[in-house]
């Protein structure tokens, strides 16, 4: 979910896969069928399967949203009538009701699109777990600031800590579901090689 001061990605090139600033039946990339459960479906099934849920089908919804007006942002002009927003999820189904589904909101200022889940007003994007039940829950987890690289780092520490394990498993595919959670030693430095 974005910036609530806008997008900072002052690339114009980044706008392209979302189709930001163009008309709503011009191609974006990420919004082509197919392509989020492509790359967020194995996310739903691998959810379904920790659950022990047999999805019935997954299917994904695209949506756009159109600026009202013209205004500018670091990676371009938004005029008025292109896209400034857009909104996908992959959904895993059971007897025809989501039960797992991923989504995906990237505006290119906070008020396109306000209609659409937002991270709260502190916080300039976030990714939020919500659990319908007994007893409902919602996490919203989001960056400290100053760490912009944290979501890359955050990223690859799952990766690079399942090593050993990935490399005591037997041939075959393995997913996060066959693998330990990795604690880790000696994770703080000595306190005369911690930065000031």
């Amino acid at each position: 979910m974005p910036n609530p001061k806008g997008i900072a990605h002052p690339d114009p090139s980044w706008a392209i896969p979302f189709g930001f600033g163009k008309p709503p039946d011009h191609p974006a990339p990420i919004l082509s069928a197919g392509v989020p459960t492509l790359f967020w479906g194995g996310m739903v099934r691998l959810l379904a399967e920790a659950l022990h849920l047999a999805l019935d089908e997954v299917r994904e919804a695209t949506e756009r949203f159109v600026a009202a007006e013209r205004f500018v942002v670091p990676m371009g002009t938004i005029e008025a009538g292109t896209v400034s927003a857009i909104r996908f999820e992959v959904a895993g189904l059971v007897a025809g009701r989501p039960i797992i589904s991923a989504e995906h909101v990237t505006r290119t200022r906070a008020d396109q699109a306000p209609a659409w889940p937002a991270p709260p007003a502190d916080k300039g994007s976030v990714h939020r777990v919500t659990i319908e039940g007994s007893p409902s829950l919602t996490l919203d987890l989001s960056m400290a600031r100053g760490s912009e690289r944290g979501g890359i780092i955050a990223t690859a520490m799952r990766v690079v800590n399942a090593i050993p394990a990935v490399c005591d498993a037997p041939p075959g595919l393995i997913t996060a579901l066959d693998l330990p959670i990795a604690p880790r030693r000696r994770l703080l430095r000595p306190a005369e090689n911690r930065p000031e």
